[in-house]
């Protein structure tokens, strides 16, 4: 009967060290949520105050693979009839400089532009 007894208590005292560690990662595991919580929102209230990232939602360029925040949605000769979003930069050499193309840019043709709102909200704070 004795040894059923020291049996249970070294069970039960095997467990109470279970449970001090399933609160200890508990406790881990709150503290890891509670520092991402406050990284995001330091993140959030830089971008708001205008501290952020300068280049968040940057587009590139399917030319010079650049990062801007204003391409132009167009067709040319090398881009194979497929529409494609280019910079202000390699837009000149496209279209010869003429939202309409030239003579010397036959195969050009515009389709629009893409700006980045993110951007243009930033600006306008």
């Amino acid at each position: 009967g004795a040894s059923a007894s020291l049996v249970s208590d070294d069970n039960h005292a095997g467990s109470a060290d279970g449970d001090t560690s399933h609160l200890v990662a508990d406790a881990l595991r709150k503290a890891e949520r509670k520092a991402a919580k406050k990284a995001r929102k330091a993140t959030r209230r830089a971008e708001r105050e205008g501290r952020g990232d300068p280049t968040a939602g940057q587009k590139p360029c399917d030319l010079c693979g650049k990062s801007v925040d204003l391409l132009v949605r167009c067709q040319y000769k090398g881009s194979s009839g497929e529409w494609r979003m280019v910079c202000g930069r390699c837009w000149n050499g496209t279209s010869g400089g003429v939202v309409d193309g030239d003579a010397d840019h036959p195969e050009y043709r515009y389709g629009g532009l893409w700006k980045n709102r993110l951007r243009a909200q930033k600006q306008a704070c």
